[in-house]
């Protein structure tokens, strides 16, 4: 396989799987040639998820003001998913062109980076905004939960590789 076709599959598994720390539908059409699978991207703060809300025994204020929080974020976030996505498709056609310059493609990645890092913060906000309204308790709650996800997010990477057939040179 070549260079560019290693490079084609890698930015195109990128589109697909971007980021993400939580999930929402997109608030807009996608592109035609952007996948509907790229689209399912999280914008949310990761406590969002149901089976971690659930666990942590929220009050009805509580839930009310996580949705609140969650819409809020959705908000901020939501641009900057779909301009990333919009952004890596360029880059992925940009590279499937026989004039592709290393410097140009370099300097459309770091665009992507730059959206990246924006979501990954504004994420990153809304979570310690969730946070400041849970009790001590379910903070305790909340983090012993994180740390089992964690710990199972762990086990499976590991059966993953172990599971991987190994390439020879």
């Amino acid at each position: 396989m070549s260079v560019i076709s290693k490079t084609l599959s890698v930015l195109s598994a990128s589109l697909i799987l971007t980021s993400a720390l939580c999930t929402a539908a997109p608030t807009e059409q996608p592109s035609a040639s952007i996948p509907p699978q790229a689209l399912n991207h999280s914008v949310e703060p990761t406590l969002g998820k149901e089976d971690l809300v659930s666990q942590i025994n929220l009050t009805p204020t509580q839930k009310k003001q996580v949705e609140t929080l969650r819409l809020q974020t959705r908000t901020k976030v939501q641009p900057l998913v779909q301009e990333a996505m919009v952004k890596r498709q360029s880059l992925v056609e940009y590279m499937a062109t026989p004039n592709a310059q290393e410097n140009e493609a370099l300097t459309r990645q770091r665009d992507i980076e730059r959206l990246q890092q924006s979501i990954a913060e504004e994420q990153l906000k809304g979570m310690f905004q969730i946070r400041e309204i849970l009790t001590q308790e379910q903070l305790q709650k909340l983090s012993s939960l994180q740390t089992q996800r964690l710990h199972q997010m762990a086990q499976r990477r590991q059966r993953l590789q172990q599971s991987a057939p190994t390439q020879t040179p």
